[in-house]
């Protein structure tokens, strides 16, 4: 007939990822409380492009920030009335307060369970990271004459895709194609004839391992690829310049990448041409 109670305390409190301490979970007790990012748009065919035109430039979705770095949790987190275990920000979130509700309650849309939490100098510095990113962008799409959404069927198929032992994923809210054990893929991309142009391929920086290929244009090798962890955590680009003897009077080129034998090829994140600086 005995009566064991146990209390577990129920206060609010970051869990920092062990090798960042400027993110983190926000608990309430043993409860791990996610936020609530919303349904919208949650299964587009092309995550977070941005339409500019014809083409398509990936951007990564906004996140909210909390500008609330060394400030005791409770000052800036408060409980919602009459909605047990459901919480908003005050003051904090950037571009918008967060509502934060017990993960297990969550219903289906998209979520966040690890925030960064930023002082506003911090902020400062990202917003204008942000803004040189959309200048980049805008520029690259400015200077594109064809491009390819990877893993986009209609864009695909509109390159003539074709390929062995390929296949497409997303990673980071970006699409990739790659070819396994010896495949390959191919795409045909408009040119102008008889003038130069630039080929630009986008690869994962933290890829490496097997990825050695070549990349051929009309059946021509005019590079050879090894992704060997060349810019981790990054994103990069790779610029082959095309001159008019390689294209010659062609209006459409075929670009392919073929791995090595027993090796892959790609991922490739984006594949466009661009005007020539002779242009």
């Amino acid at each position: 007939g005995d009566l064991v109670e146990v209390k577990i305390p129920m206060n609010l409190r970051l869990e920092p990822m062990p090798d960042n301490p400027t993110r983190a979970a926000i608990c309430f007790g043993p409860v791990v409380l996610a936020g609530e990012l919303g349904s919208e748009g949650i299964v587009p065919p092309m995550p977070y492009a941005v339409d500019q035109g014809e083409y398509f430039t990936f951007l990564p979705p906004e996140m909210p920030i909390l500008l609330a770095a060394g400030r005791a949790v409770d000052e800036w987190i408060e409980p919602v009335p009459d909605r047990p275990l459901t919480f908003r920000t005050k003051g904090v979130g950037q571009p918008q307060a967060i509502a934060l509700v017990a993960f297990y309650k969550m219903q289906p849309q998209r979520y966040s369970i690890y925030w960064d939490i930023i002082t506003q100098e911090q902020w400062t510095e990202r917003q204008a990271q942000k803004e040189q990113n959309i200048r980049r962008a805008q520029e690259l799409t400015a200077s594109t004459l064809d491009s390819i959404a990877i893993g986009n069927a209609e864009s695909e198929r509109a390159h003539n895709l074709n390929g062995e032992n390929t296949s497409f994923g997303a990673f980071l809210n970006r699409s990739y194609r790659h070819a396994e054990n010896g495949g390959w893929f191919s795409y045909d991309l408009n040119v102008p004839p008889e003038q130069p142009v630039k080929l630009l391929c986008t690869f994962w920086g933290s890829d490496g391992g097997p990825r050695l290929f070549d990349i051929l244009i009309n059946n021509t090798c005019i590079a050879t690829q090894r992704l060997n962890y060349d810019h981790p955590n990054e994103f990069f680009n790779v610029v082959h310049s095309l001159s008019p003897e390689i294209l010659g009077a062609r209006t459409t080129l075929t670009v392919r990448f073929q791995a090595h034998p027993g090796r892959m090829a790609g991922g490739i994140f984006d594949l466009r041409v661009l005007k020539s600086d002779d242009q």
